[in-house]
């Protein structure tokens, strides 16, 4: 591997990572949130201005749970 090709791979990298990131956080807040055990959520702590609600509303049919839904929308 030459250097332009290394260089490139980095760029590809670096891109990939960035967009799980970003893809991601949605749903690392839902998997918190059910883990959580349904605790009391202290809004003022959080920032949910960074929650793409879209992905989030999304992500939420994916678990199919009741109570994870009605706390969430609680938030929105």
């Amino acid at each position: 591997m030459n250097i332009e090709q290394l260089e490139q791979y980095k760029k590809d990298l670096k891109i990939s990572i960035d967009k799980i990131n970003r893809e991601e956080v949605e749903m690392i807040f839902l998997n918190s949130s059910s883990l959580n055990g349904y605790g009391h959520f202290d809004v003022e702590e959080m920032n949910l201005e960074l929650l793409n609600t879209k992905k989030l509303k999304r992500y939420l049919n994916r678990f199919d749970n009741k109570r994870l839904e009605k706390l969430i929308k609680s938030i929105l």
